[in-house]
């Protein structure tokens, strides 16, 4: 699974966080009875800061931007998404 920093991973969806970690913790509970798991732990969901972007369309469309645009430039400053690159000679860096 993308972002699995484990050679086993178990992907819970949904909307309630508090849900979400009282699953995690049942399912976690379950694996470690299983012979050989080892190591089993839940990913910290709970208190993570998160970012809410409202754009003003009108304002976007004044100035000749897309959503798709102004999306890569939050990633790229947040989440550590390439924003372009940058040639110095014969090498290339991101």
């Amino acid at each position: 699974m993308t972002g699995a920093k484990a050679d086993l991973a178990v992907k819970i969806f949904g909307e309630n966080v508090e849900e979400l970690k009282r699953l995690a913790d049942q399912a976690a509970n379950i694996i470690n009875d299983i012979p050989g798991a080892a190591d089993v732990k839940v990913e910290q969901t709970e208190g993570l800061p998160q970012l809410m972007v409202a754009y003003n369309r009108q304002k976007i469309a004044e100035y000749g931007l897309n959503i798709q645009e102004l999306n890569t430039l939050v990633r790229a400053a947040y989440a550590g998404e390439t924003a372009g690159v940058v040639f110095e000679n014969e090498r290339k860096f991101e």
